[in-house]
């Protein structure tokens, strides 16, 4: 089975919204960072596909499923990865598919699925939760400029959100001192 354009569509124009988010489900669970390598890479691109298609898909994914959180964790793994591969073998080794355990390709796929999922507001909560993790994405040394662009882009989208909370937080902490 390979996932193209059209398959992706059918799959969507063909299914209820409860197979679609029974599906979502299922493949999302896939992507934590113990699962074996080419079922999390083709879970991945099935997502990527699924959430660049249909906004119903994002958001079953964001709410009810670790997705944000499970693709976070591969993007750091992914990050310490290059990181060791360029503290052992040297800065051109930087994107050896072998030392790093992926290719750069899963690697811009998993930041379309995250750019994908963040356009909706009502999927934005799992990226408040986590967005220390994306900062430090951003920190990584020795991660292509263009993903560090693409994360600071989300960290963008989604902190006004954050900032928000924050203060909705201190305000209901807020204790009018008594004159």
């Amino acid at each position: 089975m390979s996932v193209n354009e059209h398959n992706v569509d059918m799959l969507l124009s063909a299914g209820s919204d409860q197979r679609i988010e029974k599906f979502v489900i299922i493949v999302s669970e896939l992507l934590h960072v113990g699962e074996d390598t080419h079922i999390r890479e083709f879970a991945l691109v099935i997502m990527a596909a699924m959430c660049d298609g249909s906004e119903f898909a994002c958001i079953c994914a964001a709410l009810k499923t670790n997705i944000v959180k499970n693709v976070l964790t591969f993007l750091e793994y992914v990050a310490a990865k290059i990181r060791a591969a360029v503290n052992t073998k040297g800065i051109d080794y930087r994107y050896d598919e072998e030392l790093i355990g992926t290719t750069i390709g899963m690697v811009n796929k998993a930041v379309s699925l995250l750019e994908s999922m963040v356009q909706y507001e009502i999927c934005r909560q799992p990226f408040i939760l986590n967005i220390y993790k994306l900062v430090n994405l951003t920190a990584s040394p020795f991660m292509d400029p263009q993903l560090i662009t693409r994360f600071e882009a989300i960290i963008h989208i989604v902190h006004p959100a954050f900032d928000l909370r924050n203060r909705l937080s201190e305000a209901k902490n807020f204790v009018i001192p008594k004159l």
